[in-house]
């Protein structure tokens, strides 16, 4: 039996495996059998056998470092079961930051007909959003053209990428901006250009508060809603009882706060006809300017 036979051949559960292997290299610049172990919940032995498939399957693709001990792709590395696409990548992070889970079914199909809005078709160069994920991954800085909405030429930066962010719709870069000094989100599609910086001095980076503190926002059904009503909303949003009425307990980054009260259409509570902000002032505080 070939490998090319053998990869056709193996479980969902083997190739969602392999999958994330090949997106960790390609995207994140290093792959290890304790991540792939870890984010499954499987044994070692499972993990080197996957491994040893991958490598038999496609040789030119992975390379050992014996340094980190892990894998790095090769200079001849070409996506052989993902698609290579910054779609499918932000996809699988947006799956995973929903449901904690990779082990997600990313074709189903079946005799259901399910149909939804259609996305925001946009435009990312795979370099870019590689060179952004690679900076996370190695804590390094890039050099970047960046296109504001203030300012009608786009204009260069330097930054150190932290996490990606998804605000609901698009995705951000969270980084530490060296010029201003301060952590900002910059949106990945607006990236006229990324360039990995090579500097022998790494500079300390600043706590980023808003980003490592955490705030609780609450959440109820209009009281100018009947009790029948209240109870769907309640439902619709997963809401609990406390003290008599109907809350949604949120705890969230205090960095993503204005993009979910923008997802969730409370920056200008007065408008929302169905949810209502337990505390008020959390507007006035992180309502976008």
């Amino acid at each position: 039996m070939t490998t090319a036979t053998k990869i056709k051949e193996i479980s969902f559960a083997q190739r969602q495996r392999l999958l994330y292997i090949e997106s960790m290299a390609y995207w994140e610049g290093t792959v290890g059998r304790n991540d792939v172990a870890k984010v499954f919940g499987i044994s070692g032995n499972h993990i080197t056998k996957d491994f040893t498939l991958y490598r038999k399957s496609f040789p030119q693709n992975l390379d050992y470092d014996v340094s980190i001990r892990a894998y790095k792709p090769a200079k001849k590395f070409k996506p052989q079961i993902s698609n290579g696409s910054p779609e499918e990548y932000l996809s699988l992070l947006k799956t995973h930051t929903e449901i904690k889970s990779y082990d997600v079914i990313s074709s189903i199909t079946g005799t259901v007909s399910a149909f939804g809005i259609p996305p925001i078709k946009c435009n990312l160069e795979p370099p870019i959003l590689r060179n952004v994920t690679r900076a996370i991954s190695q804590k390094s800085s890039l050099v970047i053209t960046y296109q504001t909405m203030k300012n009608a030429e786009a204009s260069k930066k330097i930054i150190w990428p932290q996490s990606l962010i998804y605000s609901g719709y698009r995705w951000h870069a969270r980084s530490f901006d060296e010029d201003e000094k301060a952590y900002k989100d910059f949106v990945l599609h607006r990236f006229g250009s990324s360039k990995v910086r090579h500097v022998t001095d790494v500079i300390d980076l600043p706590e980023d508060k808003r980003f490592n503190t955490f705030k609780k926002i609450q959440i109820s059904p209009k009281n100018t809603l009947s009790e029948s009503q209240k109870n769907a909303i309640a439902k619709e949003y997963g809401m609990l009882k406390s003290k008599g009425n109907w809350v949604w307990d949120v705890e969230i980054r205090e960095c993503l706060i204005p993009y979910f009260l923008y997802w969730i259409r409370l920056d200008k509570p007065e408008n929302h006809i169905y949810l209502s902000l337990n505390d008020q002032d959390i507007v006035k505080t992180y309502k976008f300017q």
